[in-house]
């Protein structure tokens, strides 16, 4: 049993989208959200990343960037996106008819997944002073995990 960091707002989960994305999106000119979408590839000049190409229903969109494209598709979409794009291990795109733009072996070598599950048990005493210590300590978000409340500070 241990603390560990969760995306959390008033014991809310967060994703990644409605705690970073969502409160610039009315006021950001250079962000662009398309929903609905799957990227396929990222475009690339050379080894430069220009864009990314993208699923909308049926249609095959892609999108050129001005200055950057940021890769952010998460542990498992991101290292795949990149093998789709021709970045990976050489020999091992070839065996699926994919062109390399650049032989990097690592990616998506060694991924290891963080299975997790909730406990939860009902307390029949108070938290001890050593465990709210413990809990004062750290962040307010995603204590909530060690069953510390308010009513038991």
């Amino acid at each position: 049993m241990g603390i560990y960091q969760v995306t959390q707002e008033n014991g809310e989960r967060w994703s990644v989208a409605r705690a970073y994305v969502h409160p610039h999106m009315d006021n950001r000119t250079n962000l662009r959200v398309e929903t609905l979408a799957h990227a396929t590839r990222i475009l690339f000049e050379g080894k430069r990343a220009v864009g990314v190409e993208y699923r909308q229903g049926n249609e095959t969109k892609q999108l050129r960037a001005r200055r950057e494209v940021i890769l952010a598709s998460g542990a498992f979409q991101s290292p795949q996106l990149l093998m789709l794009s021709g970045v990976g291990d050489t020999t091992a795109l070839a065996k699926h008819g994919i062109a390399s733009v650049h032989h990097l072996p690592g990616v998506g070598q060694n991924l290891k997944d963080h299975p997790d599950f909730v406990f939860a048990s009902r307390r029949t005493r108070r938290i001890s002073p050593a465990c709210r210590s413990l809990a004062s300590r750290g962040s307010s978000k995603g204590l909530r995990n060690i069953g510390v409340s308010g009513a038991d500070r």
